[in-house]
């Protein structure tokens, strides 16, 4: 989680950085980054659901004691999934993920209706979209890009708003590649978690401790 975090951090704290992240461990570098934003950094964030409903996320960050006080979630796919719940807390259904191009006037609209400012302007915040490349199959590339470049004017210039922008750089390689000019920095987390396996292993293997990791 620091590695990713200071990574980051060199990279641009503020506006999209792109995270290069293998889609096998998605899920994973999301859960780490909640926890390092919210709990470490303090900081409130906005977490965009197009791939799953946001309880699969609320589940995880439970399992993995993840306190997810600070988060609002926006279920893009909750009206497509069975889900007909009301807005209601901090949750709020956006019309599906076929028009991910309107999020931001969605979330401008949003926060006129809860008194101005989505997040403490006193506080950083951070927005993140749990699987990017699953828009795809719903929205073509200039929706997408429409999308990611007009983001961060939701929140003003004078935020200190960070947008992790997490791509698999191989599987979706035209998704990752017209990112990258938006982005003010790039990490390659994937290389950045080998590196650190290879140095846990090397730790173990000095240690001469006799264990098998299992799970995420």
């Amino acid at each position: 989680m620091k590695s990713i975090l200071d990574a980051i951090g060199h990279a641009g704290s503020k506006g999209l950085v792109l995270l290069n992240v293998r889609s096998t461990q998605l899920m994973r570098v999301h859960l780490l980054l909640l926890k390092g934003l919210l709990e470490e950094r303090g900081m409130q964030g906005i977490f965009v659901s197009v791939d799953r409903p946001h309880q699969y996320v609320v589940h995880l960050s439970r399992m993995h004691k993840i306190n997810i006080g600070g988060l609002t979630f926006v279920d893009a796919i909750g009206r497509f999934s069975g889900d007909r719940k009301t807005e209601e807390g901090n949750i709020g259904l956006l019309a599906g993920p076929f028009n991910i191009n309107n999020l931001p006037s969605a979330l401008t609209t949003w926060a006129r209706s809860v008194g101005g400012d989505l997040m403490d302007p006193n506080k950083g915040g951070f927005v993140m979209i749990d699987n990017p490349a699953s828009l795809v199959p719903y929205n073509n590339f200039q929706k997408i890009e429409f999308l990611l470049s007009n983001l961060m004017g939701v929140f003003g210039d004078d935020k200190n708003i960070l947008v992790p922008l997490i791509i698999d750089g191989e599987k979706s390689g035209h998704l990752y590649d017209i990112s990258r000019p938006l982005c003010v920095g790039e990490v390659n987390v994937a290389e950045l978690m080998a590196a650190n396996a290879e140095v846990i292993k090397a730790e173990d293997q000095n240690m001469n401790i006799g264990f098998t990791r299992t799970g995420e």
